[in-house]
């Protein structure tokens, strides 16, 4: 099973450059998604979950 990347899909549908978006993630592993998706790093806020 292929696994889409949420945030490219995101993207496409609303026709938006990862540029102009914001991600608030608290995975690693989503925070790579999300680079490889064309988002910068710079637009990617790490959460830290109180538990």
């Amino acid at each position: 099973m292929t696994r889409t990347n949420k945030f490219k899909h995101v993207l496409s549908v609303l026709h938006i450059s990862g540029s102009s978006v914001v991600v608030f993630e608290d995975s690693e592993s989503e925070i790579k998604t999300a680079i490889s998706a064309g988002i910068p790093s710079k637009n990617i806020l790490r959460v830290v979950k109180n538990v």
